[in-house]
């Protein structure tokens, strides 16, 4: 099942109602998106990456706000935005707002990017990148005081079973108590303030990799990465990965699961006891 929408600071715990996701305030919530292609075949664009941005629940009304405002005067048709679609139709005055918003606010934000540079021993992308995301999950738990996690992902139909492989029956664990989480996924045309802002940003770090000199960054990397405090801020660019690698710091820290264990992809999964659900 599809959500169509997000609601912040709620006081129940958070739950998935009415089609709705709602966030508690101590809920730490990701927005994912992906861009590129896997087989890295795009000339234009030949690269895959994973990314997205984090906030508290009791933030996410605030920063959901600020984006929308900054980002009004962007047409969306079919009420869908796009960066790599709309990018003409971002102004200076745009920019400057989106550059403001991530300074000022406690936004994470990560990118894990793989490019034809990228050696991938014995590993697929998907699992690369997704890799990467949890450790960077495991990361914020080690200095978050949050009480749940959400996982929002973009719909992928490409992404959608290594997703599901990574996260299905996953454990977190903070304190050495765990921690309830949800995963679902929103579709792009629900229009989810901070899935935009997820794109922006992958759009950016596709922007990067494409920039001539890599010895310089673009006004929108510096102001996604570099305008915040670096507990905030994680870019990985793909070197060299193998399986073992990835698999580093999962069984004994926070986030427990079977790595590269096939499970069943099942739309609406509910695990009460682990505290986990899919929607």
């Amino acid at each position: 099942m599809e959500l169509g929408s997000v609601v912040g600071d709620v006081a129940a715990p958070s739950s998935i109602e009415r089609n709705s996701l709602l966030l508690r305030p101590d809920t730490l919530a990701f927005f994912i998106d992906d861009s590129g292609d896997q087989v890295l075949g795009d000339p234009g664009n030949p690269l895959f990456a994973l990314g997205g941005v984090s906030v508290m629940g009791s933030d996410y009304a605030a920063v959901a706000g600020a984006w929308s405002q900054a980002t009004a005067t962007i047409s969306r048709p079919k009420g869908r935005l796009h960066f790599s679609e709309r990018q003409r139709g971002l102004g200076r005055s745009n920019k400057l707002q989106i550059h403001k918003l991530l300074a000022s606010r406690p936004i994470g934000r990560f990118a894990a990017i793989a490019t034809r540079d990228s050696v991938l021993a014995g590993t697929t992308i998907e699992d690369v990148v997704l890799g990467s995301l949890k450790k960077r999950l495991e990361e914020l738990l080690s200095w978050s005081s949050c009480r749940s996690i959400a996982l929002v992902f973009e719909e992928s139909a490409r992404l959608k079973a290594a997703v599901h492989r990574h996260f299905d029956g996953m454990k977190v664990q903070a304190d050495d108590a765990e921690v309830p989480h949800v995963c679902c996924w929103m579709p792009k045309s629900a229009g989810v303030p901070l899935l935009e802002l997820a794109d922006w940003l992958l759009h950016t770090v596709a922007a990067q990799v494409r920039h001539k000199s890599q010895n310089s960054h673009t006004d929108d990397f510096c102001a996604a990465f570099h305008s915040v405090n670096p507990k905030l801020a994680s870019y990985v660019q793909i070197g060299t990965a193998f399986p073992n690698s990835l698999r580093e710091g999962h069984g004994s820290g926070p986030l427990e699961s079977g790595f590269a264990r096939a499970l069943p992809v099942a739309a609406g999964h509910t695990d009460r006891a682990a505290g986990h659900s899919w929607a």
